[in-house]
């Protein structure tokens, strides 16, 4: 897949497993079953494009993270791009692309839903050949408009500084989001967690994930 580094920080957006103590993380070994074969509970996360583990961070150190809501409810997070567009992942918004007002961003705030600043949605524009039915996919992206210059002066809210070139295999990355920290309720965190990653070639996602069902990955070239 092409390396686009907005995309790493959607990871944990849609993800509903970030993990949070040692418990937790025996309770992942534990065998379930996933498409007739037996695999951990942080294997089938894994494959769910859920994140694991994961630490609480602070919204002023990574202003460009919104969450999303649906008729008032968090639905997964966004990615500011702009002072007028958010980025947020197709799968997650392409049932309501024609209603945008039904959604909202919240941005400015560790909590995802106190404290900060609610902006309404004009116009959802999802990747034109974005398919649902495929969900391995490099389109799996939906811009955001919202009101002009909407982001604007706005306390602990900035686009993300943008990659201007390939990021090479093994650079070190991250991912942020209000993920769930139980994996038996899927429930958003109530504040803004982040996980550390590192980016890795094709070759070595198809090596690792040969005998298991396709996951959600990004790889560099």
């Amino acid at each position: 897949m092409k390396q686009v580094i907005c995309l790493v920080f959607l990871g944990i957006f849609w993800s509903n497993a970030v993990e949070a103590n040692e418990n937790q993380r025996a309770s992942a070994e534990a065998a379930v079953l996933v498409k007739d074969k037996n695999v951990t509970k942080a294997e089938a996360a894994a494959q769910s494009g859920r994140i694991i583990n994961g630490f609480s961070v602070e919204i002023a150190k990574y202003p460009f993270v919104l969450s999303l809501r649906r008729d008032g409810k968090f639905d997964c997070g966004a990615t500011v791009i702009s002072l007028s567009h958010a980025l947020t992942a197709a799968a997650s918004i392409y049932p309501y692309r024609n209603s945008p007002q039904r959604m909202t961003l919240y941005g400015g705030s560790t909590s995802p839903t106190s404290g900060g600043v609610s902006f309404s949605v004009l116009r959802i524009a999802v990747h034109p050949n974005y398919n649902p039915i495929v969900r391995v996919s490099d389109f799996n992206i939906a811009v955001l408009t919202v009101p002009t210059n909407a982001f604007r002066a706005k306390r602990n809210i900035a686009p993300i500084p943008l990659a201007s070139s390939v990021v090479e295999t093994g650079t070190k990355c991250s991912v942020f989001g209000w993920g769930s920290t139980n994996y038996y309720i899927p429930a958003p965190a109530t504040t803004l967690r982040a996980a550390d990653m590192v980016i890795s070639s094709e070759a070595t996602c198809a090596r690792a994930w040969l005998q298991l069902p396709s996951p959600v990955v990004i790889t560099s070239k």
